[in-house]
């Protein structure tokens, strides 16, 4: 028996014309049109336009007509999430509040960033820049160790090398005077613990001391440097090269390393106040 699909279409249609409400009957143009075969289309008619049964491509928006920032916007964008600082021991204190929103952290060159603060960088994604321009990881190491040397009557170089060989991952910093290296090192020693290469240990541990940043020792062997660390937690320690062979000085810079660098709560009180201006 042949089916005749237009009849039963027709049948359709006219059922849901009387189920309509007045004013919203189906057009007559709903029919699907034969093509020229006689067969009907497949295809869907809705208030006379067609559309094809395939759901359509979503429609791809110019990059022309796309929203974009100005390039005024943009290097705002870029200043507002970028924070810079300028001490040169950056701490988690110093930044906690600081860095909602923040992308980039700029820092001066040779800056020592204390690990809570890396840690919380890397957490949240935030690059860190030196003024210079240079970038590096969030998560980078800093370094274990700082180093300076003085001039005097010992190869500094080849002391800096056993030194930097045994800490791994150290940085030099300082000059050739005593003072100004001491200087120096009074602004960083707190936050990475500091060997002072001199041959002037006994001056170089009274100019040491006179700031309550540093806790200076001149050691001549391991056991002492492990005292030190023990008793008031040393954060600088000086070497005189010239008094200590490469195995000597090897064995009190892993000493060093491995002790403690934290001021004893029984000694913070009398150490920590202001011994200089």
């Amino acid at each position: 028996m042949q089916i005749d699909l237009e009849a039963i279409v027709r049948e359709v249609m006219r059922r849901l014309e009387r189920e309509l409400a007045p004013g919203d009957h189906a057009p007559t143009s709903l029919l699907p049109p034969k093509s020229a075969g006689g067969a009907e289309r497949d295809s869907v008619w809705v208030a006379g336009a067609e559309r094809d049964s395939r759901p359509a491509a979503t429609p791809e928006v110019p990059k022309h007509v796309q929203p974009q920032r100005s390039a005024g916007a943009e290097r705002g964008f870029r200043a507002a999430a970028t924070l810079e600082v300028t001490e040169r021991v950056v701490t988690w204190t110093r930044l906690k509040d600081r860095l909602a929103g923040i992308k980039r952290l700029v820092v001066p060159p040779g800056a020592v960033l204390t690990p809570s603060v890396r840690d919380e960088l890397r957490k949240r994604n935030i690059q860190i820049q030196t003024a210079n321009g240079a970038n590096q990881p969030a998560g980078a190491a800093s370094a274990r160790l700082l180093i300076a040397a003085t001039t005097g009557p010992y190869d500094a170089e080849a002391a800096i090398k056993i030194i930097t060989a045994e800490a791994g991952n150290a940085e030099r910093i300082g000059t050739g005077v005593l003072a100004e290296a001491i200087g120096q090192l009074r602004g960083r020693a707190e936050a990475v613990p500091a060997v002072l290469l001199t041959s002037e240990p006994t001056a170089a541990v009274c100019l040491a001391n006179r700031y309550s940043e540093l806790r200076a020792v001149w050691a001549t062997d391991a056991a002492m440097v492990s005292l030190a660390c023990q008793s008031i937690g040393v954060n600088l320690l000086i070497l005189n090269p010239v008094r200590s062979n490469a195995n000597e000085v090897r064995g009190m810079v892993r000493q060093f390393l491995q002790g403690s660098h934290q001021c004893p709560a029984d000694w913070q009180t009398l150490l920590a106040e202001p011994r200089s201006r």
